[in-house]
């Protein structure tokens, strides 16, 4: 891959080229920072220091096989999280010393907290850390160990002038918002929010956070997000999020919260695979994506029939969400009674042909090189096993997941004579980027559910 220097003027220079996948995290003090996979390992990544003024390239682990990813650079120091020492920890590496280093606090706020990752830090202009904890899909802020007295819900990211702190935060139930913090007083106030009207509101219900147990007896962290206009037992969805190395977090998920007004109880599994829960689960899905994943989201639905939660269930997905949609209703068509598939692949071989060189590599490393599991892992091959209505939604101009396979598939499904929706969304990339693509991917997917999940076809 190639790294590039863009300038205020708008011109471009190429600056380093390196055989590996990487991605830049920051940019300071003439260095550029980031991680990859620089030593083979698609298990690990390092960090890379690129030296503008020298031209040096510097690529650095504190031990080989972990991962040490977002580094951020002020001067000598980078600061970045790694799994060097067990689960997750922020470490500085200084770099004119060549030495790893523990951040030192004024507080120890942060002491009584067990996180599992580092969703953000950084350093303040006066050289004070701050940083943004995570555990079981919630988050607790922190500037030089004190913490930031915050809701319950999830912060993403954080502004720090002197002893003021600007901080986002949302909630499955609650839009984002921007609260100001006073350090020294612990009072807020929200300075931006997006109110929602009082009768959309009233639709979400309780929110539960539990963990239920795989096949193979592997807990699986899970959101439960009830709707009130919904029975018990009720329509349900099985959501499956993106990624895979992503997660469903505490924080507000416009295609959930969709399905949850529209009267449907959403069951949101962070199946193997999943960030947020250690480094050993995220690494689970290497060299298996379609296998242990895919018996965590049918072990999501049995839960939800097993809690009463549930009647009628569909499995619905965007982006890797998608692919385990299409890939669950062939591979367990028993369990589902519909599906609502959204860009997602259909054909590991024929989207690695069709992929440009980052996402062929992404591919390598999903499957940890395993190319001989790519015919067994693709749905294309098990169209005559499809037995649920299947509504399939899928970007015009996607990049990262083609059009032509799904096109394939859908003429499949044609020449069996299942029963399935194509809705082929015009101008549209993979990337959902603003209100009018959620629409155009919501409304087609709640017409159908609410045809074959809430009318029982």
């Amino acid at each position: 891959m190639e790294l590039w220097l863009l300038r205020p003027d708008g011109s471009a220079e190429k600056v380093h080229e390196v055989n590996a996948l990487l991605f830049v995290t920051d940019y300071n003090d003439g260095k550029i920072v980031g991680q990859g996979i620089f030593k083979g390992d698609p298990r690990a990544y390092e960090i890379f220091i690129y030296d503008i003024k020298r031209g040096e390239f510097r690529v650095y682990t504190p031990k080989d096989g972990s991962v040490n990813k977002a580094p951020k650079v002020k001067g000598d120091l980078v600061l970045f999280a790694t799994t060097a020492f067990g689960n997750e920890k922020l470490m500085i590496y200084n770099l004119s010393k060549e030495e790893l280093e523990e951040p030192k606090f004024a507080y120890n706020d942060y002491e009584k907290y067990d996180f599992v990752e580092y969703v953000n830090f950084n350093w303040t202009e006066d050289g004070r850390i701050w940083f943004i904890g995570k555990r079981n899909g919630r988050t607790k802020a922190f500037v030089d160990g004190k913490e930031v007295p915050m809701p319950e819900g999830f912060s993403s990211n954080m502004a720090v002038f002197y002893e003021k702190v600007y901080i986002t935060h949302s909630s499955l139930t609650s839009p984002p918002k921007v609260y100001e913090v006073d350090l020294k007083t612990g009072k807020r106030r929200v300075v931006l929010s997006a109110e929602l009207p009082e009768d959309v509101a009233s639709r979400f219900g309780r929110v539960s956070f539990i963990q239920y147990e795989s096949s193979d007896g592997i807990k699986i962290p899970t959101y439960v997000i009830e709707s009130n206009v919904a029975p018990k037992p009720g329509p349900t969805i099985v959501y499956v999020h993106g990624g895979p190395w992503a997660e469903v977090v505490d924080g507000w998920n416009v295609l959930i919260a969709s399905l949850v007004v529209s009267g449907y109880h959403v069951v949101a599994p962070n199946f193997r695979g999943s960030t947020g829960y250690g480094e050993n689960f995220r690494r689970m899905d290497i060299g298996d994506p379609g296998g242990g994943d895919l018996d965590d989201v049918v072990n999501a639905a049995k839960w939800a029939r097993k809690s009463g939660l549930a009647s009628r269930i569909a499995v619905m997905g965007y982006s890797y969400g998608g692919y385990m949609t299409f890939l669950a209703t062939v591979k367990r068509p028993e369990v589902w009674d519909a599906g609502v598939a959204g860009a997602g692949i259909v054909d590991w071989e024929e989207s690695y042909k069709l992929s440009d060189a980052f996402f062929r590599q992404f591919i390598d490393t999903l499957f940890g090189g395993r190319r001989d599991l790519w015919k067994d892992r693709s749905p294309i091959h098990f169209a005559e096993r499809l037995k649920v209505p299947l509504c399939i939604i899928h970007p015009q101009n996607d990049t990262r997941t083609p059009l032509r396979p799904v096109l394939r598939y859908v003429m499949k499904l044609l020449e069996l004579g299942k029963t399935f929706e194509l809705h082929v969304v015009p101008d549209m990339g993979h990337v959902i980027r603003s209100i009018e693509d959620i629409l155009k991917i919501v409304m087609p997917a709640i017409i159908f559910l609410d045809k074959y999940l809430t009318s029982e076809g």
